[in-house]
């Protein structure tokens, strides 16, 4: 405590008119990054809406695939063509969303970088963070489409393609 009341005195003597106000250091720094974990938060949020409604947009395309475009594929798997083919080609016909994904790394790079220079410890952005994100978006989507194409998988041909 002597040195609280040295630094109060020393202080009194320098501004006599200005009240002695102190503040943790650990305070200040939980404040300084408030904004930052709201943010946080509110981006978690709104990811986990953009991915839900993603998700969405794919089921609802391969249910379209499913119902519309697959009677050339029915004739393959009325030859004989084992269950794996029908998810291989229902893939392809889902699989260009991965090269945008690709396309996108450059820009967000850049913008993640500018943002991670404001803080006052400077870090790299691995590579590895892009290729994770795409693998699970890769991994989202393949659960997303799965039931559409186990579906696919199962149906009997011949009923489908009676009505086709």
């Amino acid at each position: 405590m002597q040195q609280g009341s040295h630094i109060l005195k020393n202080m009194k003597s320098f501004l006599p008119h200005r009240p002695f106000e102190y503040q943790f250091l650990s305070l200040r720094y939980q404040q300084l990054y408030e904004s930052e974990k709201k943010t946080g938060a509110t981006l978690h949020h709104l990811l986990g809406l953009a991915i839900f409604i993603a998700c969405l947009g794919l089921f609802g395309l391969a249910t379209s695939i499913r119902c519309n475009g697959l009677k050339g594929d029915w004739d393959s798997q009325s030859d004989g063509c084992v269950h794996a083919h029908i998810l291989t080609l229902l893939s392809k016909k889902l699989s260009p969303g991965l090269d945008r994904q690709c396309a996108g790394w450059p820009a967000a790079w850049y913008f993640m970088g500018k943002w991670l220079d404001g803080f006052a410890y400077k870090i790299d952005l691995p590579l590895i963070v892009f290729v994770l994100s795409t693998v699970t978006a890769v991994f989202i989507a393949l659960i997303t489409v799965s039931s559409q194409t186990i579906k696919t998988a199962l149906t009997n041909p011949a009923k489908t393609l009676r009505y086709e």
